[in-house]
């Protein structure tokens, strides 16, 4: 079941096994997608990749179209693919989370808490983006028969409603996040 992977997630973050908890996530946003969308018309990971542009709004906070960055000197890379291509298939394939990426905490500015995006090598991907991902397989409406009457809770640290702090380097302020 979907809600297991979620759980399990919980679990996983709670011991310490960050990245063992983000591949649960991963995981229960392709079984959703598969749900949203059939086999028949697109491949797994148009299906996943369909399914993180529906829902890059809810991913970013923020920007819901041409959510693009700078990885691995590359220019433009579409969020989608470092979600699927990057971290999905290398956390799933490898084992680990590539070298070219690793996650931002988010920060407290103002009393407001802020996902931190920093566009530079190694990309600062926010931990809250993957939270965001568990809560979007959480309330999407092809999950409802197994969250119905559930309660779960994502880690405080990490609301819903963060914006997002862009850092760039200081060599190339023009990296933008979105195009």
């Amino acid at each position: 079941m979907i809600r297991d992977r979620i759980e399990d997630a919980l679990i996983l973050w709670k011991s310490n096994r960050i990245e063992g908890a983000f591949v649960s996530i991963l995981i229960a946003v392709a079984a959703t997608a598969k749900k949203r969308y059939s086999r028949k018309k697109f491949k797994d990971n148009e299906i996943y990749k369909k399914f993180l542009l529906d829902e890059m709004g809810s991913i970013t906070g923020g920007p819901s179209q041409n959510v693009k960055f700078y990885h691995n000197g590359k220019y433009k890379v579409p969020l989608e693919n470092i979600i699927y291509n990057i971290l999905r298939c290398e956390l799933i394939h490898e084992g680990a989370t590539p070298q070219t990426i690793h996650f931002e905490e988010p920060i407290l500015d103002n009393r407001k808490i802020y996902n931190t995006l920093k566009l530079y090598d190694p990309i600062g991907f926010p931990i809250g983006w993957i939270w965001n991902l568990a809560r979007i397989v959480i309330n999407a409406p092809e999950n409802a028969d197994e969250f119905r009457n559930v309660k779960i809770q994502i880690p405080i640290e990490y609301p819903n409603n963060a914006g997002i702090m862009v850092s760039y380097p200081e060599d190339d302020p023009k990296r933008t996040g979105i195009d």
